[in-house]
């Protein structure tokens, strides 16, 4: 009977036949850098950064329809709208800017229709799980 040590130590490579790389190799070093570093922060900076809001083409039409303006200033108010919606975890929400209401997927930054809240004056919201009225950003 072999002994359990034998078995052991013929199963298993001995420290002097496992071949090592220095971990200060010049060249892993640059090229580490090369892939990574520059490119990391520039994804990191646009994750952090928060996204813009993007009109669903039901949206777009209705926006078109009902002659509603995509001034920068509203965009502006609506984005930083979704900003604290996504903070308290909303998903579908009512957003009212000024006089115009949008219906806002929240996790997707996607405005999914809106309405005149000055011309359409019998407005039932199903489906939403919050809402948010702001001002327009000033227009200075």
């Amino acid at each position: 009977m072999i002994p359990y040590s034998e078995v052991l130590r013929s199963a298993l490579p001995s420290s002097r036949t496992v071949e090592h790389q220095p971990l200060d190799n010049p060249a892993t070093r640059s090229s580490a850098k090369a892939i990574g570093s520059s490119s990391f922060s520039q994804i990191l900076q646009k994750k952090m950064a928060p996204a813009d809001v993007v009109f669903s083409g039901h949206a777009s039409e209705r926006l078109r329809l009902r002659g509603i303006a995509q001034s920068p200033h509203l965009v502006q108010s609506l984005k930083t709208a979704v900003d604290q919606l996504a903070q308290k975890g909303a998903r579908d929400s009512l957003v009212v800017v000024d006089d115009v209401g949008f219906v806002v997927n929240v996790p997707n930054r996607t405005v999914v229709t809106a309405l005149s809240m000055a011309t359409d004056h019998s407005q039932v919201f199903t489906n939403i799980d919050s809402a948010i009225w702001v001002k327009a950003t000033s227009k200075q």
